[in-house]
């Protein structure tokens, strides 16, 4: 988690077994789950009747695990991957504009920010929140004084990664790894990630 080497010292607080079945490059891609998990819970408490939220990139435990009903966001060729998923509605960007397919939405996962952050506004209910992970803050104000613009609560621990291999056993959830890299190659992992097509997770394997 955040780092790129072979090794690593880590507090045993922070590591949970390994979910039986699943390999080790599997295993890794995971973990954003827990955060994922981690800050809708913290946005809605227990599950609530059709809570709304939109997000990126979908993970179906995450949000209808929770009890939630889920939009999402991909371009045309993913637009059936994306459903496959299991997100209750998708809309391809290509041909419409989300900020005017939706609506009264309680939490948005902004995960590309700039224009995008901008055009979930209007989409929120009021007390709604947009929460980013890895993205900028807002230099400006924001339009909007009756939601919140805040960065995604991330604390790991054993606790919450038990968590996520329970939704692993229980097939709520499955790791969606896409493209795998060697080690040596960890530059056009990147590189890959940065056109912004990449489809679910992009991996290193630190054995090759």
């Amino acid at each position: 988690m955040g780092t790129f080497a072979e090794y690593a010292v880590m507090s045993a607080a922070t590591l949970a077994h390994r979910p039986a079945g699943l390999s080790e490059v599997d295993a890794g891609s995971i973990e954003r789950l827990g955060r994922d998990r981690q800050h809708g819970q913290a946005r809605q408490g227990p599950a609530r009747a059709d809570p709304r939220r939109r997000r990126r990139q979908f993970r179906r435990a995450t949000g209808q695990h929770l009890g939630a009903a889920v939009a999402a966001t991909a371009g045309s060729k993913n637009v059936e991957f994306v459903r496959s998923l299991g997100a209750d509605q998708v809309i391809d960007y290509t041909k419409t504009d989300f900020s005017t397919a939706i609506k009264d939405i309680d939490l948005v996962i902004d995960l590309i920010g700039g224009d995008t952050r901008f055009k979930s506004f209007p989409v929120l209910k009021p007390g709604g929140v947009i929460s980013h992970i890895s993205v900028p803050p807002m230099t400006q104000a924001p339009p909007r004084s009756d939601v919140e613009v805040k960065p995604a609560p991330v604390r790991y621990d054993a606790t919450l990664l038990e968590q996520v291999t329970a939704l692993v056993k229980s097939k709520a959830a499955q790791p969606t790894v896409t493209e795998v890299f060697p080690f040596n190659d960890a530059l056009k992992s990147f590189e890959h990630v940065m056109t912004g097509h990449a489809r679910g997770k992009v991996m290193l394997d630190m054995t090759q």
